[in-house]
């Protein structure tokens, strides 16, 4: 079964935390046997018109090839980047395509139609529900994706309500939610908990982090002695980092910068509680992730976040008064820990391995009917 993985996500040798979650399930799906071929192309030329080629590479023994292209800036022409994915795929004889959306699922459609190829693509997050707002063309390229593709994995129920709510018909639909790596996220005993708590993610406007400063305040005055850890990077670092020093809280709070997910995990079982103030999300990781390392989590209550939180914390209602609910949710969880052994048992059956196997029993149905039907 040789599979072409065609992504906009994946890690690199500069940042191996991007795209960590199609990582984990080309590095399961190999070791069940499955031929993956992960594929990203390159625009050589951006759209400041700086010219740039970028060379193959290989992360943890997975390679990654690269199809340097053009597509004029500001143009949606294909051309040349369809013509070089069907000979990639003629040359190694693909089965089946899987791609993250939306351009991505957009090209694997109309390779589809011409080589009566099978395709698979999954949603994860802002392709479903923010993109598409922003662009009627992104919209329509999205909706062809899903009614084209032979199954649409959506990582949460919400993701494919919204999906519906665009005017997708869900008849090719199915949600599995992400993973977790056990191996590297899970409970041990031997370390101690710390005072802090945790916020780790993107420093984007949509992960809510400008709201952090405010939160912040609100927790203090219920508890000076809380340090707060900030892991991740991001455009409104700055900025933040200003809010608090306005506040007069800069002192307390310490920015970690981005870790691998080795040192996040260590990071994770010594916080007392992790914050996840998003203004949206698909099925963030970090809760699952967080859990498995026994540590509670208050999240803002959008998007997916109440699939992925289950009891494993508290969600909280956005409104007028946000910053203080959620300021004496962290102290109530701070104060009153759900016990680590219960929040690792919650999520200790989300593995990546259970995931690469409910996708490739996909990929092999698929498949088998392909064949079937010449």
């Amino acid at each position: 079964m040789k599979i072409l993985y065609l992504l906009t996500l994946f890690p690199t040798p500069n940042n191996f935390s991007v795209g960590i979650f199609n990582y984990h399930r080309v590095q399961k799906l190999k070791s069940m046997g499955c031929n993956i071929f992960v594929v990203k192309y390159n625009n050589i030329l951006n759209r400041h018109l700086k010219y740039s080629i970028k060379k193959n590479y290989v992360i943890n023994s997975i390679p990654v090839t690269i199809l340097n292209t053009l597509t004029f800036p500001f143009v949606f022409s294909y051309t040349l980047t369809l013509f070089l994915l069907k000979r990639f795929i003629k040359k190694n004889k693909i089965d089946l395509i899987q791609t993250d959306l939306i351009i991505n699922g957009y090209l694997g459609a109309l390779l589809k139609e011409k080589l009566k190829i099978p395709l698979v693509v999954t949603a994860h997050g802002s392709d479903i529900h923010t993109l598409p707002a922003k662009s009627h063309s992104l919209k329509k390229k999205l909706l062809y994706s899903l009614e084209k593709a032979d199954k649409v994995i959506f990582v949460s129920h919400f993701l494919l309500n919204k999906a519906k709510k665009l005017g997708y018909n869900d008849k090719n639909a199915i949600v599995i939610p992400n993973g977790v790596d056990l191996s590297l996220f899970n409970i041990n005993n031997k370390i101690k908990k710390e005072k802090y708590i945790l916020y780790a993610g993107n420093l984007f406007s949509i992960k809510g982090v400008d709201r952090l400063p405010y939160i912040y305040k609100n927790i203090i005055k219920y508890n000076p002695n809380i340090p707060l850890w900030i892991v991740g990077s991001g455009n409104l670092q700055k900025k933040i980092e200003k809010k608090f020093e306005d506040l007069g809280l800069l002192k307390n709070v310490s920015f970690v910068g981005k870790v691998k997910q080795k040192q996040l995990s260590h990071i994770l079982r010594k916080a007392k509680v992790l914050l996840l103030p998003s203004r949206n999300e698909g099925y963030p990781n970090i809760i699952t992730e967080a859990n498995a390392c026994g540590v509670p989590v208050v999240a803002s209550d959008v998007g997916g976040v109440s699939e992925a939180l289950g009891q494993g914390g508290l969600l909280i209602q956005e409104g007028k008064t946000f910053e203080e609910d959620f300021a004496k949710a962290v102290i109530q969880l701070y104060d009153n820990p759900i016990q680590p052994q219960i929040l690792f048992n919650r999520v200790k059956e989300k593995s990546w391995e259970q995931v690469a196997i409910k996708e490739r029993t996909i990929y092999q149905s698929i498949i088998k009917r392909n064949i079937e039907s010449q």
